[in-house]
């Protein structure tokens, strides 16, 4: 025959701090601020699921999320006349073309002009620590040039692995031979020499 105190089936209005032990059952009109509890827990859930949602993603991740576009995507084609300047990261099409030429071949032909013969070598005068009849080998990633003024009467001859490339004979006849030596390729000089230079 007891009843529980704190038990009311009446309409009841707080306006101070309120503090309860015990499971507290709250009919379903129940209002804060004039919003019934339903509705604040829904606006709640709402919010927590946007944000799981949004966690742990990228700029394009949430611009996907949200529906939106990024401005500066554009899957068109564009002639732009004038200088352009962007930020970020800007990815380009294959069939890009710069002056209507493919940047894929401009970057190519920079790449190979940066390894063209002359390009960061100089002419060395290696004559001390050459001797005619020796077999060397040009052990650089890149070409050489092997140039060799001789003085000599008779035959005198440069080969490149193996094939005559530059060749002199006859007395009193002064002249220059030279020749390219690709990477790892050997190089011989047959005859007298007064000086030996090589572009390495």
């Amino acid at each position: 025959g007891l009843v529980d105190l704190a038990k009311t089936s009446a309409s009841n209005t707080f306006t101070g701090d309120q503090k309860f032990t015990g499971g507290v059952s709250l009919p379903a009109n129940t209002a804060y601020k004039g919003i019934g509890l339903q509705a604040w827990f829904d606006y709640k859930q709402d919010k927590d699921d946007t944000l799981t949602a949004l966690s742990g993603k990228d700029v394009a991740g949430l611009l996907s999320y949200l529906g939106l576009t990024s401005a500066a995507k554009t899957d068109a084609k564009n002639t732009f006349t004038q200088k352009q300047t962007f930020s970020g990261s800007v990815a380009l099409p294959s069939d890009t073309t710069l002056n209507g030429i493919g940047l894929e071949s401009l970057f190519d032909s920079k790449l190979d002009a940066s390894n063209a013969l002359g390009t960061g070598q100089n002419w060395v005068d290696v004559t001390a620590s050459r001797t005619a009849g020796v077999t060397y080998t040009n052990t650089t990633t890149r070409p050489i040039c092997v140039s060799i003024p001789e003085t000599a009467d008779g035959q005198r001859g440069l080969y490149v692995g193996g094939v005559l490339t530059a060749f002199a004979r006859g007395a009193d006849s002064d002249s220059t031979l030279f020749a390219i030596v690709p990477p790892g390729a050997q190089y011989i000089f047959s005859g007298a020499f007064s000086s030996w230079a090589e572009l390495r």
